[in-house]
């Protein structure tokens, strides 16, 4: 009678190891976020947004959010800008193909984050014949439905044109959100610039 007893605790605690095991399995395959978002978000309602080709953008997509300690995630296209692609004084280049032709939509790497858990998106990008690229549309896309009552902040970088109605005529389909007044940096923003406006934004 022991020895059967002992077997089955024996089979029970294999059971219930296995069992333990399938459920870890299960556990690391589900993705909790993109995986080229950096850490420090999980605790904040607070996402930084942006798209750079030449690393402009990203150096003030940096420094907003080190200032804020919140996520931060790169929109990276699936077939990276080259500097043939940026020539926009060659006829075919594919900047100037995307901007006659509204309809390509730039394809992106990895997934975008879920926006409905956060409360504002600080999104970032540079200055195209005036306009935000495509592939900001495409992460709109990826990214729908938009939250209602989501606050968004833009911000651009450029050598020499404003930001304009850059911001509202890429979110001028998307309904129910607070869009506020942009910021234009430089494209070589210094932090002592950004952390300034950050500060007036009044986020923390």
């Amino acid at each position: 009678m022991k020895k059967i007893l002992l077997i089955a605790m024996a089979i029970l605690a294999i059971c219930l190891f296995m069992g333990c095991e399938n459920d870890k399995a299960e556990n690391e395959n589900i993705p909790t976020k993109p995986s080229n978002m950096t850490e420090g978000d999980e605790l904040s309602d607070i996402i930084v947004v942006y798209f750079s080709a030449t690393n402009n953008t990203r150096t003030a997509a940096e420094y907003i959010a080190k200032e804020l300690h919140c996520g931060l995630f790169e929109i990276v296209p699936t077939q990276k800008y080259t500097k043939e692609d940026l020539d926009w004084q060659a006829e075919n280049s594919r900047v100037n193909k995307e901007h006659d032709n509204p309809n390509i939509l730039p394809e992106m790497q990895r997934m975008v984050p879920e926006l409905s858990v956060y409360k504002t998106l600080i999104i970032g990008y540079p200055i195209w014949y005036g306009e935000a690229p495509s592939i900001m549309r495409s992460f709109l896309k990826n990214a729908a439905p938009i939250p209602n009552g989501l606050t968004v902040i833009p911000f651009c970088t450029s050598h020499s044109s404003p930001m304009g109605n850059s911001a509202k005529n890429l979110f001028k389909d998307v309904k129910n959100i607070n869009l506020q007044e942009g910021k234009r940096f430089e494209l070589e923003p210094s932090q002592e610039e950004v952390a300034e406006w950050v500060k007036s934004l009044n986020l923390k």
